[in-house]
């Protein structure tokens, strides 16, 4: 194959066939996984894509608010952000997993003496125990960029 190639062009060098080889495997790959054909898709249909994603209003919010999260997500220091991610991924999965154990038909409405007695149960306790302390940490958060009034 390396010969080949350098019969293609006599100035291809050793490195130049190996990066050949690795295009090439990788096109191998990217066609076996389906990927190649979404991208062919995606390039042969690219001027309506673009007017769909530019003229959907709620793809741009998408876009707009997804961008401001990860403008946000590159400020905390490295420590901060493993923190948040191990409790996000703790935290997303019990979330689901609360979601698919509620019963939409055995949702009531609970007042004062509901709550009172909701609170005697440890997964309740438990669960608004973990957002007060969300509440606390964006609170505190929001105190130190002034936040608390603007709107």
């Amino acid at each position: 194959m390396p010969e080949e190639l350098r019969e293609v062009n006599p100035h291809y060098d050793e490195e130049a066939v190996e990066a050949l080889q690795d295009l090439l495997d990788l096109a191998v790959e990217l066609r076996r996984s389906g990927i190649l054909a979404l991208l062919k898709t995606i390039a042969e249909m690219g001027e309506r894509v673009e007017e769909f994603i530019t003229t959907d209003s709620s793809i741009l919010r998408s876009v707009a608010l997804a961008q401001a999260a990860l403008s946000g997500i590159g400020r905390p220091g490295p420590e901060e952000f493993m923190r948040a991610r191990v409790m996000a991924e703790e935290s997303v999965e019990c979330l689901v997993k609360g979601l698919a154990s509620a019963k939409s038909d055995g949702i009531k409405p609970v007042g004062l003496l509901g709550l009172i007695k909701a609170m005697r149960d440890q997964r309740v306790q438990t669960g608004l125990g973990m957002l007060i302390a969300l509440a606390r940490g964006l609170g505190e958060c929001l105190l130190k960029k002034d936040i608390k009034g603007k709107q």
